[in-house]
């Protein structure tokens, strides 16, 4: 691998006002938003969420599982990478940042929309995470990349993604998006 850039984070919105909703993440749900890079390809560095158990009881929740898609026909693909992070540590609507980091510094295309998707396949339906959200419009400042649209699945109903038009929605994930500031080579 070529030698980098200090990190950069192209992407932000977790100093918008947080959260103004949250979404399931358990055996049954997962959750998703997508992006789209700017005019260079670059190196994807680590993935930040807000999160929280969505509820205090007996059984902890399995593993948060942040993980990096392809895009397809504007909802996730393939899953391009499983990004390495540990669970929150916090209680419940209590929100907390938690970073994933992707060891494997997955090459991101210029002007290309991907997903992050949140799992906990393992979790009790009660016992999950929250995904945080924000109903600021706004990215963080200094962002440069285009925050698009959330979706949600529902693994035991149906699997399909269900996606929203980011114009129409109220809330929208909180999440930053940190590369390695390298610009690869075309």
């Amino acid at each position: 691998l070529p030698a980098f850039g200090s990190i950069t984070t192209p992407l932000s919105n977790l100093n918008q006002p947080n959260p103004g909703s949250a979404y399931n993440v358990d055996s049954r749900f997962r959750s998703a938003v997508s992006f789209t890079t700017g005019s260079q390809a670059t190196y994807l560095s680590s993935v930040t969420i807000l999160a929280s158990l969505s509820y205090a009881g007996n059984n902890p929740p399995g593993d948060l599982i942040l993980s990096l898609y392809s895009n397809s026909g504007s909802a996730p693909g393939s899953s391009l990478a499983i990004l390495t992070g540990s669970n929150p540590n916090t209680s419940v609507g209590n929100f907390v940042p938690v970073t994933f980091t992707d060891s494997g510094l997955t090459l991101l295309a210029a002007n290309t929309t991907y997903w992050i998707v949140a799992s906990d396949p393992t979790a009790d339906p009660t016992y999950g995470y929250y995904w945080g959200a924000t109903f600021s419009t706004s990215a963080d400042s200094g962002s440069s990349w285009d925050l698009g649209q959330v979706g949600a699945s529902n693994v035991v109903f149906d699997g399909l993604w269900h996606i929203n038009d980011p114009a129409t929605i109220e809330s929208r994930f909180s999440v930053q998006v940190s590369d390695t500031g390298y610009v690869a080579p075309v």
